[in-house]
Parts: structure tokens; sequence; C-alpha cells
């Protein structure tokens, strides 16, 4: 797995964002891949925005529609955050964390760009359901104490 891959949406008015894949994984329940990035951007409590998506034909992005989909990206997500919360990624630089979550996770090809525009309205849907997960986030590492 190399981190760092990036691509390009571009939104319906033209302006394009450029996003960084952060890890591929395929589930062996649905058999489809995920494709988690970023595009750095920053929430109100500035929390870098991370975005998940199945990575579709051709290396299109197309949205995660069911609650099972969405329980298995937060799995991998929940799971990655308590390594990091546990100092699991002390120490190791990006190549080292790269082969450690390819121990934790099935590990798919890095995507290549898309051809063709995300549209927008897809962004929104995607960025909307990401900011209630990473507020259940939040919620729950407020419980632990941290």
């Amino acid at each position: 797995m190399e981190c760092g891959n990036t691509f390009t949406v571009t939104k319906d008015d033209g302006q394009t964002v450029e996003c960084s894949v952060l890890f591929t994984f395929e589930s062996a329940d649905s058999g489809k891949t995920y494709v988690v990035f970023t595009d750095e951007s920053r929430d109100e409590m500035g929390n870098t925005m991370v975005y998940a998506n199945i990575l579709g034909k051709h290396n299109s992005l197309e949205p995660i529609e069911t609650d099972e989909e969405w329980n298995v990206v937060e799995g991998i997500l929940n799971q990655l955050e308590r390594e990091a919360r546990n100092g699991g990624f002390d120490g190791l630089d990006e190549d080292e964390v790269a082969r450690l979550l390819e121990d934790r996770i099935n590990v798919a090809p890095e995507p290549e760009p898309d051809p063709e525009p995300y549209a927008l309205e897809d962004l929104n849907r995607d960025v909307d359901a990401l900011n209630a997960f990473i507020r259940q986030l939040e919620a729950e590492m407020g419980e632990g104490g941290e």
C-alpha cells in the first residue's frame, strides 16, 4: 500500500479539489473495494475531514449507500483510531504505518485518477455522513476521558 496517492474532484462550480488517498481495503462481506481519503480540509473543531467511497469500475468513486457498508468502513476507522490512541503508530514512519495497516486490513490496489468528475451532490452527501461519523467518534473519545 502506498499512502499519498492523489486525485482531483471537480465540483459543480468548476472548482477542483485535490484529495489524498489514505488507504483502500476490500470487504470480504460485500466484495467491494473502499477508498478512504482526505482533502486536508478541517471541521469546526480543527479535525481533518476524512471521506470514504466505493471504488467502482474504471476507478470511479461511488457513494456508500447502505448502513451495513458504512458499518464496515466505520469499523476499520475505529480500529485505526484505537491503534493510534494506544500508541500503535508511535515512532513509525509512513511506510512502516502502511505495512502495519496491511496486516490489519485487506488492502486493494490504489485507485487511478477518475476521468469523470465526481458529482458535487455525491460529495456533499458523503461529507454529511462523514461529519456525523466524526461527531460520533469525538463523543466516544470524550466518554473515554480524552
